[in-house]
């Protein structure tokens, strides 16, 4: 369950997510700000935590500063610092860089890399995106994404980690408008490492106040 509250300059976010993974039920809650400076910067800080769950942060913040370019702002790229905290007590540091353009006709074409240091060990790793959009707002949205890399820490179980792995995850999602503040959300994913694959699907209701 998600939602966002507008006010002048910012975007109040709220999320609340249950899952189970590894035979284990978990829940995050999410919080964040969204605030525009003026038409070409604004940013995002995050901060979630989650129930305990070996797979969840206890907490994570996260802090991303866009950048609008060009003469119709359509070219925005960005640069986050993130900063994880697990239960069972490894960090992660990262920082983020970013951009997406906006076509003219209805294509967003996204891509990034992320740069993280994780400890105990100081194991340095790398992850790429790129993303692509079909649609338009207020009608249908179908957005392909895929994600490569390296990751530090990945906990499966208690007292059992995997580290300085590659990872692979695939995911494709349809948001379709069938009024006019009112629409359903499908997804599916697939991740992969040298270890386990994990499939999902997504399910969502939205609307907007």
């Amino acid at each position: 369950m998600s939602g966002a509250y507008g006010l002048t300059s910012n975007v109040l976010q709220g999320k609340v997510s249950t899952m189970r993974r590894f035979n284990k039920d978990g829940t995050f809650i999410g919080l964040g700000d969204a605030h525009t400076f003026n038409q070409d910067w604004y940013s995002n800080l995050a901060v979630g935590f989650g129930d305990g769950a070996f797979y969840l942060p206890r907490y994570r913040v996260d802090n991303t500063l866009y950048r609008k370019f060009l003469s119709d702002r359509s070219l925005v790229s960005s640069v986050g610092l993130g900063y994880y905290k697990a239960p069972d007590g490894h960090t992660d540091n990262s920082v983020s860089l970013g951009l997406v353009y906006y076509f003219a006709s209805p294509w967003i074409a996204e891509g990034g890399v992320r740069f993280n240091s994780s400890n105990p060990g100081v194991i340095r790793t790398q992850q790429q995106f790129a993303a692509l959009t079909y649609g338009r707002v207020k009608q249908d949205l179908v957005t392909a994404r895929y994600a490569w890399g390296g990751a530090g820490y990945q906990t499966i179980a208690t007292n059992a980690q995997l580290v300085n792995f590659k990872s692979r995850e695939a995911s494709i999602s349809w948001r379709h408008w069938f009024a006019p503040r009112t629409g359903f959300l499908i997804g599916a994913n697939q991740y992969t490492n040298p270890f386990y694959n994990r499939s999902g699907v997504n399910v969502g209701i939205f609307h907007d106040f």
